[in-house]
């Protein structure tokens, strides 16, 4: 759930050193706070498990009103030191980005378009070397949380190790997937991950 709560950031590199200075960030609101328990275990205190029928589905109508309905349509594009906010369905500079959800398949897919042109910033660029990198965090978020499991780990060397989790998946203008239900839903996942375009 990751991609719906935070958002994701796409990292484009011309020359494949999986730099941060090319980015699109969509949505780049708040994280979104959706519900992800049962009306009856969160009025209990207890973690949802989603192992009922009715509990999916009542997850996956979640998830399916967010997207086709309420998600919002801010998004921010940056170059080096400029940053540009633009709206994702209404703009004049070419990109597109959406969210949709297979409520069947319980797969929820996100697609992003961007001319080339937007990436490059001399006329000599070429993508011979792009590496696209996807984030459902920015930087300082992740570093906080790792900061945090190296703080837990060290506080307790009698017992196991911190679980330190990272998800993964296709991504960037190619289109990303994510099953939002089942066992990973119990744990706080991310997705961060680099792949070479091959353009």
């Amino acid at each position: 759930m990751g991609m719906l709560r935070h958002g994701v950031t796409v990292f484009f590199d011309l020359k494949g050193k999986e730099k941060e200075d090319i980015a699109m960030t969509y949505p780049i609101i708040e994280p979104i706070r959706m519900s992800m328990q049962p009306e009856a275990d969160r009025g209990n205190g207890r973690e949802a498990s989603f192992q009922s029928e009715a509990d999916i589905k009542q997850m996956k109508a979640q998830i399916n009103t967010l997207v086709t309905t309420d998600f919002p349509e801010e998004a921010l594009f940056k170059l080096n030191d400029s940053k540009q906010n633009f709206n994702v369905l209404l703009n004049g500079i070419g990109i597109s980005a959406t969210y949709s959800y297979n409520q069947e398949e319980n797969i929820l897919t996100y697609k992003l378009s961007i001319p080339k042109a937007k990436l490059k910033t001399k006329a000599k660029d070429d993508f011979s070397k792009l590496m696209i990198g996807v984030q459902t965090a920015k930087p300082e978020q992740s570093k906080r949380n790792e900061n945090t499991t190296m703080g837990n780990e060290m506080g307790s060397r009698g017992g196991g190790r911190g679980n330190r989790q990272a998800g993964g998946g296709r991504g960037g203008s190619r289109g990303g997937g994510q099953r939002p239900g089942g066992d990973s839903e119990r744990k706080p996942q991310g997705i961060d991950f680099w792949f070479e375009a091959h353009l």
